[in-house]
């Protein structure tokens, strides 16, 4: 009984739609790009990079792929996120 009433109270959750398709396309991307990286690094063509070692030290670290992917991409996040508000301000004005 509980559970049909979680299911049918998420079935009626509108506004969690887009978030969680955003989520799962950026998931997608992000560990696609660290599956590329960790495919470079079994070649030996992976330049040294934050990503690299941070890949080397997953297991220290106590990582899954999903986190770790996730914890690479903030740096980049941080930075694109302001860019991506400001040139569409500054060519507004």
């Amino acid at each position: 009984m509980l559970l049909t009433l979680i299911i049918a109270k998420r079935a009626f959750q509108w506004f969690r739609r887009e978030p969680e398709a955003q989520r799962a396309r950026d998931t997608d991307i992000y560990m696609s790009l660290l599956n590329s990286l960790r495919r470079k690094m079994d070649a030996g063509t992976a330049q040294p990079c934050i990503a690299r070692y941070g890949l080397e030290k997953q297991t220290q670290f106590g990582l899954t792929d999903i986190e770790l992917a996730y914890a690479l991409s903030t740096p980049l996040n941080a930075g694109i996120g302001p860019v991506c508000i400001f040139f569409p301000t500054l060519l507004r004005w």
